[in-house]
């Protein structure tokens, strides 16, 4: 296990004193889920979502116990063609309207051993199908959040996903069945964080 992970589980232990594990949240300002895919071998557009939440359960004395719940609002996708938006939420393809939430609950957490990283499994549900899905998460940095004085932890992830199998098929092989899933996010410390948030409202 390598330096940054030591550092990582030094600072949630030290927020969780003696009780693990403690949540943290995703900050949704600074949380992204995009993904790309190839368009008849011309091009690699890209998507987004711009409404992610979730919690992250850390416990510092058994990463195995950690434990990662997101979920998307499906019909914040953006693609920066407005068109291509319409298009993606339809019921050609993610169907919004009747599948208006994509959810992702890990199964099991492990160190890799190389550099900061971490496996994720987790099932996916998108569409109304459900499958198993696996992270390459790295931890970026761990450390006090400056503006608001609570632990934090910064990560990223990727994994590649068949949208086939989640019966969004449509425009395959033109449009590739392989999208390409990156991650970026930041988790703060629930209770401390909730309690910055509402220390922030009450100064508007």
């Amino acid at each position: 296990m390598r330096s940054t992970v030591i550092a990582a589980l030094c600072l949630f232990a030290t927020a969780t004193a003696s009780a693990a594990p403690v949540a943290y949240t995703l900050d949704p300002n600074h949380t992204q889920v995009q993904f790309s895919w190839n368009h008849m071998q011309f091009s690699n557009p890209e998507a987004g979502f711009d409404d992610v939440t979730g919690t992250l359960m850390w416990d510092a004395e058994n990463i195995a116990k950690s434990s990662v719940t997101v979920t998307i609002d499906v019909g914040s996708i953006h693609s920066h063609v407005a068109a291509l938006n319409e298009k993606l939420k339809s019921a050609e393809f993610l169907d919004a309207a009747h599948y208006p939430k994509a959810t992702f609950v890990s199964t099991r957490v492990q160190p890799t051993g190389v550099d900061d990283h971490l496996r994720i499994d987790g099932n996916l549900t998108v569409h109304g199908a459900t499958h198993p899905v696996t992270l390459d998460a790295q931890i970026k940095h761990v450390g006090i959040y400056p503006m608001l004085e609570v632990p934090a932890a910064g990560f990223t992830a990727s994994t590649v996903i068949k949208r086939a199998q989640f019966g969004v098929g449509e425009g395959i092989p033109y449009v590739s069945d392989d999208l390409q899933v990156r991650i970026t996010t930041e988790a703060l410390e629930a209770a401390g964080f909730a309690k910055a948030m509402a220390a922030m409202a009450q100064k508007k």
